[in-house]
């Protein structure tokens, strides 16, 4: 992948996630994960070694890398997106898990701040590898 394909699937996907939503169907993505994964990393490495990864261009796509984990199979999203939509503050988020503990908007929950985790680790360290690489 060049870097001008891999802009194009960041913005692509950039415009997925500008649509909203905190359980978004797989199928909204304009490619896998994967590729989006691979997508942000050619990007990143070309910022960095161009030395044009700026604070602001680090955190916008620190906070739409991030996005990958609120991205489900399609008929999980139909059943929790509309159910996120009428909890209005954290209390009722919290009522809705006590009352249902093992339901899908909980196992959504849970599974998005691991993912959440998990993609965090991921661009930090390789922004960090790439930095030290090229500078």
């Amino acid at each position: 992948m060049n870097i001008a394909e891999a802009e194009k699937i960041v913005k692509a996907y950039g415009a997925t996630l500008s649509k909203g939503g905190t359980a978004r169907p797989k199928s909204s993505l304009p490619c896998s994960t994967g590729r989006i994964k691979y997508a942000y990393f050619v990007y990143i490495e070309a910022l960095i070694r161009q030395g044009l990864l700026t604070d602001e261009v680090h955190g916008m796509l620190f906070t739409t890398y991030i996005g990958l984990g609120s991205f489900v199979e399609d008929e999980e999203a139909k059943k929790i997106e509309p159910a996120l939509r009428t909890l209005d503050s954290a209390g009722e988020v919290q009522e809705v898990l006590m009352k249902n503990p093992h339901g899908s908007v909980s196992e959504f929950l849970q599974s998005m701040t691991t993912q959440t985790s998990i993609l965090e680790s991921e661009f930090g360290d390789f922004v960090k590898e790439c930095k030290q690489q090229y500078h």
